[in-house]
């Protein structure tokens, strides 16, 4: 069994729009529908993670309703939480403001279908939003907002691949690693929140980069990037 998550449950405050991101329209398609359209053939399941608050966008998707605001790497830990699973079941966790590509998840897929690691798909570019650093047998995660890329690097396409248990697990070792039980607050040097990148940094989860050397990485963040974007 493989389970699709694409997610939206942001604020999105930079986007400056009530329409949540990964219902934008890309000339004439929704770009939440053709994420689904795209996973659908790789998935024996699909669903949009939504928060309380925007759950009203996403009435006709099957969908998974969280609590938001306390960082995507806490988004995708209730999310896998609600799924129930067995030991060999996979997972793609899928940014809902990103463009899904077909050859990226039939290569992830076919290769890591057995696998239990993290696999992340990647491409080089110049100045990354993040950037993936691997080191002999490890990686390393930067992040531009928080003024850690010094130069070029790998970035992920913004889905991401694994056996479901063995993420959730080290999401949840990561949780307890930087919640604190007196304030139910985080505590981390990332804004106080989970990121879910920082569990490659902050756990011993394993780590597979799959580098893409000819495919775009297409996401936005403004209606500005946005309209540069083409299926």
């Amino acid at each position: 069994m493989t389970t699709g998550l694409i997610f939206s449950a942001g604020k999105e405050t930079r986007f400056d729009d009530e329409r949540p991101k990964a219902l934008s329209m890309i000339g004439d398609v929704c770009l939440l529908d053709y994420n689904i359209a795209c996973l659908s053939k790789y998935c024996d399941e699909v669903y949009v993670v939504c928060s309380q608050q925007n759950k009203d966008w996403f009435e006709q998707y099957d969908t998974i309703v969280i609590k938001s605001g306390y960082g995507c790497g806490n988004a995708v830990l209730q999310a896998l939480s609600q799924i129930p699973s067995n030991y060999s079941d996979h997972v793609f966790i899928a940014w809902g403001d990103c463009v899904l590509c077909d050859e990226v998840l039939k290569e992830t897929k076919s290769k890591f279908e057995h696998c239990k690691y993290l696999v992340i798909p990647c491409a080089f570019e110049h100045d990354p939003y993040v950037r993936l650093v691997k080191n002999d047998n490890s990686v390393r995660v930067e992040f531009k907002k928080y003024g850690e890329v010094k130069g070029d690097g790998f970035h992920d396409f913004g889905v991401f691949f694994g056996c479901l248990r063995y993420i959730r697990y080290y999401l949840n070792e990561f949780h307890k690693k930087i919640f604190d039980t007196n304030t139910y607050e985080y505590t981390h040097k990332h804004n106080n929140e989970m990121q879910f990148l920082d569990v490659v940094n902050e756990t011993n989860i394993e780590v597979v980069l799959l580098p893409f050397g000819d495919i775009a990485i297409k996401s936005f963040n403004t209606k500005e990037e946005l309209k540069r974007i083409e299926l």
